[in-house]
């Protein structure tokens, strides 16, 4: 009975130890205006968070090699994907659908706070999983009207907390995809807020509560 009360002291403390939020990280994924590159993964890192960004479709993953042209595209107008030699160089449904993961490291988890989509027009929708779960299977891209929309040049940022809550938004991998076979955009950013381990001070004051309740426990009996 005491090793149990005892564990569940612990399980306790340990559920209701705050996490530590660090400040809102923007990646700018628009390569600074580079030259067209191909490959089949970009890693980008941004104040102290690692993101490897991978390309698949709908039959598998997109692999960049000489004998099949496809893989991740990193253009000046955001991260996009191409399936093969003739198709474009944005994240579409033309042919098998494309998606793209975003995967981040260097913390516990992360909220999915907004992303910037381009190459917008006025047809595009998006989906969305957060670590292999659904969380959006047919969300509308905002923009795309006037002349921009109508040549697919336009651009918008989706604040998902909009539509999601956190919970529904926090992981460590975001895949983003199409709706359908109109659908084409690039994402030039995203941003998150990390979900750090909790600081050593917080967890002590925490450990000590535990302690006091021990302490309490025993004296009791």
């Amino acid at each position: 009975m005491k090793r149990s009360f005892l564990g569940t002291v612990f399980i306790v403390t340990a559920l209701f130890t705050p996490q530590s939020r660090a400040a809102m990280v923007t990646f700018d994924l628009t390569g600074g205006g580079a030259t067209p590159s191909l490959s089949s993964s970009y890693t980008f890192n941004e104040g102290g968070i690692s993101l490897l960004v991978t390309s698949a479709t709908s039959g598998g993953p997109v692999l960049a090699n000489q004998n099949f042209p496809g893989g991740i595209i990193a253009l000046d107008f955001g991260i996009g994907s191409s399936s093969g030699l003739l198709d474009s160089t944005q994240i579409d449904g033309s042919g098998p659908d494309e998606m793209v993961t975003f995967i981040f490291s260097g913390a516990i988890s992360y909220i999915l706070e907004s992303v910037t989509f381009d190459r917008v027009g006025g047809n595009d929708d998006f989906s969305l999983a957060v670590d292999g779960n659904t969380a959006l299977a047919n969300q509308d891209i905002p923009g795309g009207d006037g002349f921009a929309g109508f040549f697919d040049a336009d651009s918008s940022t989706f604040i998902f907390s909009s539509v999601l809550t956190e919970t529904q938004r926090t992981g460590t991998q975001f895949r983003f995809g199409v709706a359908g076979s109109n659908d084409d955009y690039k994402i030039s950013s995203i941003t998150i807020t990390a979900l750090a381990v909790p600081e050593p001070t917080g967890f002590a004051v925490w450990s000590l509560l535990g302690l006091l309740v021990i302490v309490a426990y025993r004296t009791r009996r």
